[in-house]
């Protein structure tokens, strides 16, 4: 019942949404026809008229009496007679003026009167046309025509309301007939879709019920029209949603206990996740922690060497053994540092340090070092430039000497016959660096498991010193510098490692050279004093035993809050500060000193084991001009000192000949006995690699051979004790050009 109403509402609708323009349109149309009958019949009579005239002037003009003023003038009296009374329904009026606007003709002016409104001078001006004009508060209609050959406008007026006087009566007739017909088509239009309202509607509640979920409800009945179709479709259309219906709960049903166990299996996941975090972090700490206490001892062992190693009253067998330890503790820290670098990459904190660099000399320097290496093994070592390389590019070097030594010192290790190779080249606008050996080769199972970290290659009894890192440091830090590392190998014929990074060319790179030094033994000046602040009296006495031989006046402190009390009462050139500390730390320490005004520029040297790279941040944020991390390395040490305090070493060379003076060739022929060429040459490499460890087997193997040859080795020993390659490489020199 309700769909009915809205039926016949929307019916009453549609006849005022659709009569009311309907009516507009028809009032339009008959105002446009009633106005155009009326205008044609004025124009009509208008006609005649002029006609009527035309044909009294053709007359005269036929006589030939068009300039007979008296036949004129008969003429147009007659023609004015016929038209004095002409009346033209009840408003309507014929009158004539001419072209000065005196009255020819008028029904209510006299003969001769002057038109002078703007009526008559438009009527004048235009001479024929239609105009609307308010004459006596009524709006008039003139149709109006010129008459040349006697200055006549002849004009027909008639009231607009005469005019439209039968409009009201067809408007009411087009509203009566439209309401009728309107009506008319609605009822048949009612009656004809009552019986499909019905069925339309039994059909929107059987929609109705299916739109709640029941879907059991009995249809209506089909019929045999459009309806029944429709309704045919819906009853299918509802016959399949009911079986997809109980497919869709079965897969809900089934999807929610998956759902369930996917979420049980999340939550355990990020369980393991947190606790894999919490231990990876534990790890981190940890790592940390053992590199600050590891590295504590190897401050005094490393310290202690370096101390031995400048004192000239030990024998050579001694000088052998703190070489020893001092390897030893290097290759420990080394140890440490690679532990540390895998935690530092792994936390994502490993960052690259990119500088200018010559690549030639950096090349040239590991090809040096690998083919001694090789040489001593019995197998080859060849470097092949496979394109032109640029001399000076900008990338971390240190990061990617660690790369290829890693790489190289692998392929030699595990190579028995045959030799390495050694690729350089641009490929894809990168720099490729590729190995190649011809060693045992990788097992195909082995190639994922090489690059985990403390993982060794080879077999068990192939295996050799080493934590397993290498190759494992490796892969990060050439992903790390935006590369990728490519293995290829066949067991028993050898392998092949491959890299390429981005190593932009520095276009305005100049090549550093190191100034050569000697033993630094004093400074010159006025004495200086350093004030060292450290927990722990080994540490300071390792810095006693370095700095009071050069001069320093020295004076200590356990804690931050001695070493403050001792900076007030004696104010020092500079403070060497541990950063943790029972009581006051280097810290704390730091900004209390910097708020005395006598103490505010003082250099303070922050040393310490801690590994975090924060430390280092807070300690320079703090008030700190330098950090050193422990163990220290005295030639670091001193390089800072002299740069704090502005002062100039003394170096041992200047306590026994004059500055600038040259060995002469007769100290050369004392220094260096009659040697073969090759035993020097190897020397040479290696002091040009900087390597100690080779520089010293070099020299035990001529001291099996050559007994004579003591007091040579005894001085180059020293030099590579105190790492003074750059002054063995400049003995050398004149010698090795003699014997070419």
């Amino acid at each position: 019942m309700k769909t009915q109403n809205k039926i016949v509402v929307f019916m009453f609708t549609m006849l005022a949404l659709l009569g009311v323009p309907i009516i507009l349109m028809g009032y339009i149309i008959i105002n446009k026809i009633i106005y155009e009958l009326n205008e044609k019949l004025i124009e009509k009579e208008l006609f005649i008229i002029q006609q009527d005239i035309i044909s009294a002037y053709n007359t005269l003009k036929k006589n030939g009496l068009t300039n007979n003023a008296e036949a004129t003038t008969q003429a147009q009296i007659e023609i004015l007679k016929r038209y004095q009374y002409f009346k033209l329904n009840e408003t309507g009026y014929f009158y004539i003026i001419n072209s000065s606007g005196k009255v020819v003709l008028h029904p209510n002016f006299e003969q001769g009167s002057i038109f002078n409104t703007n009526y008559a001078k438009q009527l004048i001006q235009e001479k024929r046309g239609v105009i609307h004009s308010r004459i006596q508060d009524k709006i008039y209609y003139s149709v109006f025509q010129d008459f040349p050959a006697w200055d006549w406008i002849i004009v027909i007026s008639i009231a607009e309301t005469e005019l439209f006087k039968d409009r009201a009566f067809y408007l009411n007739f087009v509203i009566i007939m439209s309401f009728l017909i309107f009506a008319g088509v609605l009822l048949l239009s009612y009656l004809s879709t009552r019986g499909t309202t019905q069925n339309i509607q039994a059909i929107l509640q059987y929609l109705k019920a299916i739109e709640c979920g029941d879907l059991t409800n009995s249809p209506p009945k089909v019929t045999h029209d459009e309806i029944g179709m429709i309704l045919q479709g819906i009853i299918s259309m509802v016959t399949r949603l009911t079986s997809i219906n109980k497919q869709l709960i079965d897969e809900i049903q089934h999807r929610y206990t998956i759902e369930t166990a996917l979420l049980e299996a999340k939550e355990s996941a990020e369980k393991a996740r947190h606790a894999a975090e919490a231990a990876n972090r534990a790890k981190s700490t940890f790592l940390a922690n053992m590199s600050h206490e590891l590295r504590t001892p190897l401050n005094g062992i490393l310290g202690y060497t370096q101390i031995l190693q400048r004192d000239k009253n030990l024998t050579s067998h001694q000088i052998d053994g703190i070489h020893i330890i001092h390897s030893s503790g290097e290759y420990l820290l080394t140890l440490i540092n690679d532990i540390l670098d895998l935690s530092k990459i792994e936390a994502n904190q490993l960052d690259l340090f990119p500088l200018d660099f010559n690549l030639h000399e950096f090349l040239q320097e590991l090809v040096h070092l690998f083919q001694i290496r090789a040489k001593e093994k019995g197998i080859s070592f060849l470097y092949e430039p496979v394109t032109h390389l640029p001399v000076g590019v900008h990338g971390d070097a240190i990061r990617l000497r660690q790369i290829l030594i890693n790489l190289l010192s692998n392929a030699t290790k595990f190579t028995e016959r045959g030799g390495v190779t050694f690729k350089v080249g641009y490929y894809e606008d990168k720099i490729r660096f590729q190995i190649e050996d011809t060693g045992v080769g990788i097992h195909p199972h082995d190639i994922e498991n090489i690059f985990i970290p403390f993982q060794q290659l080879g077999e068990v009894t192939r295996k050799t010193a080493g934590t397993g890192l290498g190759l494992s440091i490796t892969k990060r830090l050439v992903e790390r510098m935006g590369g990728q590392i490519h293995l290829e190998s066949t067991i028993g014929q050898g392998s092949i490692f491959w890299f390429a990074i981005v190593l932009p060319e520095a276009t305005d790179f100049k090549k550093d050279h190191t100034e050569i030094q000697e033993t630094i033994v004093a400074y010159e000046g006025n004495p200086r004093t350093i004030l060292i602040i450290d927990d722990k009296e080994k540490n300071r006495a390792i810095l006693r035993n370095l700095l009071i031989p050069l001069g320093f006046k020295l004076t200590e402190a356990n804690n931050g809050q001695e070493g403050l009390a001792q900076a007030l009462q004696t104010p020092p050139n500079l403070i060497l500060t541990d950063l943790i500390m029972p009581l006051m730390d280097g810290f704390e320490f730091t900004h209390h000193l910097r708020s005395f005004t006598n103490l505010e520029n003082v250099p303070i040297i922050a040393t310490s084991s801690s590994v975090f790279a924060q430390h280092r941040q807070e300690s320079l944020k703090a008030g700190c001009d330098a950090f050193i991390t422990k163990p220290i390395q005295q030639d670091e040490l001193l390089a800072i000192i002299q740069q704090l305090l502005n002062i100039q070493w003394v170096y041992a060379c200047h306590t026994t000949k004059a500055a600038g003076d040259m060995p002469t060739e007769s100290e050369h022929e004392i220094l260096i006995p009659c040697l073969p060429t090759v035993q020097l040459d190897i020397l040479y490499d290696l002091a040009m690699m900087g390597d100690i460890t080779g520089i010293n087997k070099q020299l035990e193997l001529i001291d099996n051979r050559d007994p004579h040859a003591m007091s040579f080795i005894e001085k180059i020993r020293n030099l590579a004790a105190n790492f003074q390659v750059e002054e063995i490489c400049h003995l050398l020199a004149p010698y090795l050009n003699q014997k070419s």
